[in-house]
């Protein structure tokens, strides 16, 4: 990844020239944001502003476009490389979380991936953790088996830890509604 910081740039347009900044969208493209008349005060500390969000959220663009709903694959996509460098030990390896958040994010995706996130809800929760309680069957990674006793209680935990999750603000969409993933 580049040390670099995207540039404060001028573009002119026929009513005039605005300052833009160009980042990348976190899906491989990138995007330009308008910050205001160029040159002026205004857009110089919007730059620092969207430069301060963009490096926050790891270099990774997190302005949502309204015309542009993210879906529930794309979140957890974003979400993802998070969980992943988050719940580490001290020397680097990964918790039991990772491995419980892919288990409980398959099921979440096999059943909602292509749906917006905004129209996700308690009752597409209940039908996530209902199909994990009576299995399924993966096209990609075969037959999921009904939960045992054991990994019922894990479901149990993941369910506990959803709502102390929803309680304490930090659910992957708490974190995306208040990046600006979603609304």
């Amino acid at each position: 990844m580049s040390d670099r910081v995207p540039a404060y740039r001028k573009k002119k347009t026929k009513t005039g020239a605005y300052a833009v900044v160009t980042l990348p969208d976190g899906m491989r493209g990138r995007r330009d944001i308008v910050l205001g008349k160029y040159g002026t005060a205004a857009s110089r500390k919007e730059y620092a502003r969207v430069i301060a969000e963009w490096e926050a959220g790891g270099r990774c663009t997190l302005i949502a476009d309204p015309a542009q709903d993210l879906t529930i694959a794309e979140l957890i996509g974003r979400y993802w490389p998070w969980v992943k460098s988050y719940y580490r030990r001290a020397d680097g390896t990964e918790t039991k979380e990772v491995s419980g958040f892919l288990y409980s994010l398959r099921p979440l995706n096999y059943l909602y991936g292509a749906t917006l996130a905004v129209n996700f809800g308690p009752l597409a929760l209940r039908a996530v953790r209902d199909q994990m309680i009576k299995g399924y069957d993966h096209p990609k990674f075969g037959p999921q088996e009904p939960l045992s006793p054991n990994r019922m209680r894990a479901v149990t935990l993941v369910i506990g830890s959803v709502a102390r999750r929803r309680r304490q603000n930090a659910v992957c969409f708490s974190p995306a509604r208040a990046s600006g993933l979603v609304r």
